[in-house]
């Protein structure tokens, strides 16, 4: 995948899960290819890369859930700390109150996890060996009781 193609999904994601939790009064929300702003993403696109599109907005903690549907829309669930809009029930008033901290969706990424670093090669370890083999000093035996060639 292209740098150009990744920072397009990333971008599509984002404003999905943006929209999703601006907008959605109960935590779910659907996106529709035709939902999606041409400068953003075309339809096309979008429904050929979903899955990806999926994949980039389950980095975030503020969403729940997304998985694809059916239809070639994008199903999302919302956690409710993100969302200005969401009317609690009566009973979950205490929960959710009118002067609560609306928290920032597209600040919840998750950090990934730094890569492995790469194995050395062969010829990487080999000259590592031999580096420290010449650093390696022969030690000096000062207790030889015997002399090459002669019984003892």
């Amino acid at each position: 995948m292209t740098k150009d193609m990744k920072n397009t999904l990333e971008n599509a994601a984002k404003y999905i899960i943006e929209t999703s939790a601006r907008e959605t009064s109960t935590g779910n929300w659907i996106t529709y290819p035709e939902d999606m702003p041409a400068g953003i993403i075309s339809a096309e696109l979008f429904s050929k890369h979903k899955d990806q599109i999926i994949d980039m907005m389950l980095e975030y903690e503020a969403v729940a859930e997304a998985v694809s549907g059916s239809d070639g829309c994008i199903d999302v669930i919302m956690y409710l700390d993100y969302c200005p809009n969401f009317e609690p029930h009566e009973d979950e008033r205490d929960d959710y109150p009118d002067d609560r901290e609306i928290l920032d969706p597209l600040g919840s990424r998750r950090e990934s996890e730094k890569p492995e670093p790469a194995k050395p090669t062969l010829a990487e370890r080999l000259e590592e060996g031999k580096r420290r083999a010449a650093l390696h000093e022969k030690p000096v035996n000062t207790e030889k009781t015997k002399i090459q060639g002669e019984r003892a």
